[in-house]
């Protein structure tokens, strides 16, 4: 949903030796970034956040829900030239689901984040949607993390909670999924 970069300029120190970086942009929207100068730029991706299923009942019955899934986390540093341009594409999280009656709606996907230009072709994906059953005592399996592609570190964005297989007579739900933001936080 975000793209961070610290653009050419004050001194930091990476697994590439020290390169020069001067100022930190958060960009929230989609843009053509232009290389202000010549030197290093670190840039962090995050995919969206899938949306959570929904469901509205009337009566008996045991619905089960799990929120969406995390987007992913994807982070490069790489050279830049004076004037080079970037297009970066900020994905929207998936819709809110609402429901005005009864029935039932599954998540939407989050929106991939990217970055293209010279010599990088960068992706953080979004998560998946919720899911649903009306069925009582179906297990589901949480909706996955989106991935990344094409960066120094790649994350995959934390899946939604999973439910068991146990027979209640009332509806149950799971939590969305969480950002990964450093290697081993997945």
């Amino acid at each position: 949903m975000n793209a961070g970069i610290l653009s050419p300029g004050s001194a930091v120190a990476g697994r590439r030796g020290v390169s020069q970086l001067v100022t930190a942009q958060m960009i929230t929207s989609t843009t053509t970034w232009v290389a202000p100068g010549t030197g290093y730029v670190a840039l962090l991706l995050f995919g969206a956040g899938g949306s959570g299923a929904c469901v509205q009942i009337s009566g008996a019955g045991a619905p089960r829900v799990t929120g969406g899934g995390a987007g992913g986390t994807c982070f490069r540093l790489f050279p830049v030239v004076r004037g080079q341009s970037y297009t970066i594409t900020i994905g929207a999280g998936g819709a809110a689901r609402v429901l005005g009656a009864p029935g039932s709606l599954a998540g939407l996907a989050g929106g991939d984040t990217s970055c293209i230009g010279p010599g990088v072709s960068m992706f953080a994906l979004g998560g998946q949607g919720g899911t649903l059953s009306t069925v009582d005592g179906t297990a589901m399996t949480g909706s996955l993390g989106g991935g990344a592609i094409g960066g120094d570190y790649m994350l995959q964005g934390g899946a939604s909670g999973s439910i068991s297989s146990v027979t209640l007579a009332a509806p149950l739900c799971s939590g969305g999924g969480s950002p990964s933001v450093w290697p081993g936080n997945t």
